[in-house]
């Protein structure tokens, strides 16, 4: 099976993976960001559960169907689930080989720029479409967190400083909505801070003020090492 992507470092140690079809960009990201942060608690952290029973509980859980290719529009995933959780997943397919295959070459592209394959690194995952470009921003952001300790540090200040009411709403959101699990809210609460609300988020009526200071810190941090 053949499927088209290119990979590139946009900063250090974040690579990001540009497929030209939505669909095996989903499906090849489906097993392994399911497996690490899926709402659903039979499928996280089940490296037992095969690519077609993950698929069944996934639709179970959406109206009866698997509308996994059109829910997603980017995806990020930690190295660390690559270095050590990736061959513990059953029922092989042949998405499973591509992201193998991705994964491959990003190693080898730590070995020859950092001489060192096990090093922290993180993958962000998008399509060449006309709405790449926003997306774009919000996976580096998490990028960016799970990389740089001093980005991680100032957004923590910043999402400890936002009125609690606020903060709740904006929890609450994530979890209803859009279906997070608790361990990646925080995380997804500075992307879209940072780089723009999506539907549910905008009644919350964030200041100008706030909104720009996430921003700042993220233009800053990327920026500086993207001269």
């Amino acid at each position: 099976m053949k499927v088209r992507y290119k990979v590139k470092e946009i900063y250090p140690k974040l690579y990001c993976v540009e497929f030209k079809n939505a669909y095996d960009m989903c499906m090849t990201f489906f097993r392994v960001s399911e497996y690490y942060e899926s709402n659903s608690n039979k499928i996280r952290g089940n490296a037992n559960l095969d690519v077609f029973e993950a698929m069944k509980e996934y639709a179970k859980a959406n109206k009866d169907s698997f509308s996994y290719p059109t829910d997603y529009v980017g995806f990020n995933i930690p190295g660390h689930v690559f270095h050590y959780e990736l061959d513990l997943l059953t029922g092989v397919n042949p998405y499973d080989l591509i992201m193998s295959e991705m994964v491959d070459k990003i190693y080898d592209l730590l070995d020859k720029k950092y001489n060192n394959s096990f090093l922290p690194f993180y993958i962000i995952g998008i399509c060449n479409k006309a709405e790449a470009k926003r997306t774009l921003k919000h996976e580096i952001s998490h990028g960016l967190y799970y990389l740089n300790p001093s980005y991680k540090k100032e957004m923590d200040k910043l999402v400890s400083e936002l009125p609690p009411i606020k903060k709740k709403m904006m929890q609450d959101v994530l979890r209803r909505l859009h279906k997070y699990p608790d361990k990646v809210i925080r995380d997804e609460m500075i992307a879209y801070l940072s780089t723009g609300l999506i539907y549910g988020m905008k009644q919350i009526r964030f200041s100008k003020k706030t909104l720009k200071s996430f921003q700042k810190v993220f233009k800053d941090f990327f920026n500086e090492q993207t001269k």
